[in-house]
């Protein structure tokens, strides 16, 4: 399974909770809302692959950041960042062609902050692939 499979698998679970059109992708054109959206970013998270005994395993990060206006309630934008945390937990397994990616660790909810007109809050999912 490669990068494009694991996000793919990914993805799909992420579009359960949050509407696809609110979502805005790695190298994808979007046009922010004016209310409720997210930014999805994936990183390599050194050492970006470990070999052990001829097998090897992958780590990384999966950032999604969560954005809404100022003026709503931010308990809102932070309940959504609590369902992301609660569908991505800890040991969570994505089953791909030959290999598999886990959550390693209860996603990092960082505390929400303002920025440009917004409220933001990042959530921080670890990730690590291993061969079938």
């Amino acid at each position: 399974m490669g990068i494009g499979e694991r996000k793919t698998l990914i993805n799909a679970l992420f579009e359960t909770i949050v509407d696809p059109s609110l979502i805005q992708y790695e190298n994808e054109q979007f046009t922010p809302p004016a209310g409720f959206y997210c930014r999805v970013n994936y990183f390599p998270n050194p050492p970006a692959r470990v070999t052990f005994g001829g097998s090897h395993f992958e780590r990384w990060n999966l950032q999604i950041t969560l954005f809404d206006q100022l003026a709503r309630h931010v308990r809102d934008i932070e309940a959504r960042a609590e369902l992301i945390q609660t569908t991505f937990a800890a040991d969570t397994v994505f089953n791909g062609t030959g290999e598999k990616t886990r959550v390693m660790y209860t996603p990092t909810i960082v505390g929400g902050y303002p920025g440009k007109a917004r409220w933001i809050v990042p959530v921080d999912i670890r990730f690590e692939t291993v061969p079938t």
